[in-house]
């Protein structure tokens, strides 16, 4: 369930440029035009968040070095208006890019407080959860999702990602029941027997190394937060084993 700034599932958007405009001289320009507006009016927060959006873009299409630019205005953004949530939002995404996930989860949780109806975020906020080893979250925000939006219930990602969630909670029966659904809605035996695959390294994981680890550190496993489970019965969760992925 891996999302870069301007993709979606099941249709949806995550309310960045149209991918045409991503590409050439138009960021650059773009880029240009609102760092040559910052001189005038450095403490603008809109245009921090443009110029740290236009950044983010140029970073994922062609040079990463400018992702680092992109953290910098974004959070210029946030200095100068902490409530601007389109510039909390990019930030989100933006280390979702860069694959640091915990500071990911926090920004879009912290949106999806303020949107919680929004249906890319609320995946968003999944898949950053999950890699961040807080399947429980992951879970909740599965759940709103498909509240929200139940016409993407039978996306084949949202099946993959629910499977993937219940096996990190150690919900195998639930699991299995998404990859079949998964099976269904795929034409693919390959992702088929990838999604098998990490749901048995998951099972594995809660059959071998769960009972290993606190025997052999006399301490807890880790465990995610139990007040964001969208369930009330509790659960034994642990970190993810690292062959896992959403």
């Amino acid at each position: 369930m891996a999302r870069s700034a301007g993709c979606g599932v099941g249709g949806l958007s995550w309310g960045v440029p149209d991918p045409k405009l991503r590409h050439g001289d138009d960021l650059d320009k773009a880029q240009r035009l609102f760092s040559g507006a910052l001189k005038l009016d450095i403490t603008n927060a809109d245009l921090q968040f443009l110029n740290g959006l236009a950044y983010h873009l140029i970073g994922i299409s062609k040079d990463r070095s400018k992702l680092e630019l992109a953290e910098q205005g974004l959070l210029l953004a946030l200095k100068f208006d902490p409530s601007h949530l389109a510039a909390r939002y990019q930030l989100g995404l933006l280390y979702m890019d860069q694959r640091r996930y915990a500071l990911a989860q926090g920004h879009l949780a912290a949106v999806a407080l303020h949107r919680p109806n929004d249906a890319a975020l609320l995946y968003n906020l999944a898949a950053s959860s999950y890699y961040s080893h807080d399947p429980q979250m992951a879970e909740a925000a599965l759940n709103q999702l498909a509240k929200v939006s139940p016409e993407t219930a039978a996306d084949p990602d949202i099946l993959w990602s629910q499977a993937l969630v219940k096996a990190a909670l150690n919900d195998n029966e639930a699991a299995k029941d998404y990859l079949n659904s998964f099976r269904d809605k795929d034409a693919s035996n390959g992702k088929v027997e990838q999604l098998e695959r990490r749901l048995r390294s998951w099972r594995g994981f809660y059959e071998h190394d769960a009972k290993v680890i606190p025997a052999q550190f006399s301490a807890t496993v880790f465990c995610p937060r139990p007040s964001m489970s969208s369930s009330s019965a509790p659960r034994k969760t642990c970190a993810r084993p690292g062959a896992s992925t959403f």
